[in-house]
């Protein structure tokens, strides 16, 4: 029977020497790789937190207090700052405040919240329908809706226009007229929103304008209150009541009250 030689068995000893070497290496880097994870995430979800309000930084013209950002983040402090979704957080406050812009940056030295928001302009006030009654509230000049806020001050709106019956769906129409307010001769008083789709307009030397509801025909009503306004004569508008039908803006209309017979 054949014995192994003396360095043959060295060979196999150095081999399994070496396996063993290797096997503890690579324990050790996973032993390490795990707790220095764990150590990672643990800092990561407790060692950044935002205490309290005094670590929300408010940046821009929007005069929000920071208690006012974390009440309508809905924060609850301690918060950890890495929970915080900035995208999320900006679409939320551009909803809840307002505010046209928003911008949320997360900064960890020294641990913060940074929030950068840009007031909406008012342009008008405006009125709109809500179960039980009618908000008062102002409107930008891209027609979006500002909620009063107690805890912002808003400056007063650029224009002296009122607009009765703001809906969301109807922005598109009050921002063209608020800016085509040089081709109503800058005398347009009154938008009206009607729940069926008509828009009225007050006009201060035209008097009440009727559009009708098919607001693609903006544009042309827009340029005909502009002629109208250079050439027609005042006496044929001078009544009470009258009030000038643009539904078909190639064929105005101008409706006078009815003569009370003797």
């Amino acid at each position: 029977m054949k014995t192994s030689s003396p360095q043959l068995e060295r060979r196999r000893a150095l081999r399994r020497q070496k396996r063993q070497e290797l096997l503890g290496n690579i324990w050790r880097t996973v032993a390490f790789l795990l707790l220095s994870g764990s150590l990672g995430w643990l800092l990561l979800r407790f060692g950044w937190m935002l205490e309290g309000t005094s670590q929300v930084v408010v940046l821009g013209n929007s005069g929000l207090a920071p208690e006012r950002v974390a009440d309508a983040g809905e924060f609850s402090f301690p918060k950890p700052l890495l929970e915080i979704n900035p995208a999320q957080l900006e679409r939320q406050l551009k909803r809840d405040l307002p505010v046209e812009s928003v911008r949320v940056r997360r900064l960890i030295v020294p641990a913060r919240l940074e929030v950068q928001m840009q007031t909406r302009n008012p342009v008008a006030k405006a009125t709109r329908r809500i179960p039980g009654g009618i908000a008062l509230g102002l409107v930008d000049a891209e027609g979006h809706w500002i909620e009063p806020d107690p805890s912002v001050s808003l400056p007063s709106p650029t224009t002296n226009v009122v607009i009765e019956g703001w809906s969301r769906s109807r922005q598109d129409v009050i921002a063209t007229l608020l800016s085509d307010q040089s081709l109503l001769d800058n005398n347009l008083e009154r938008i009206v929103l009607r729940s069926d789709g008509a828009i009225l307009l007050r006009c201060g030397n035209l008097g009440d304008i009727d559009l009708g509801r098919n607001s693609a025909l903006l544009d042309r009503q827009i340029l005909a209150i502009d002629q109208l306004s250079r050439n027609l004569p005042k006496a044929l508008i001078s009544e009470e009541d009258a009030l000038i039908d643009l539904s078909n803006p190639d064929r105005p209309e101008i409706q006078l009250p009815a003569k009370a017979t003797s």
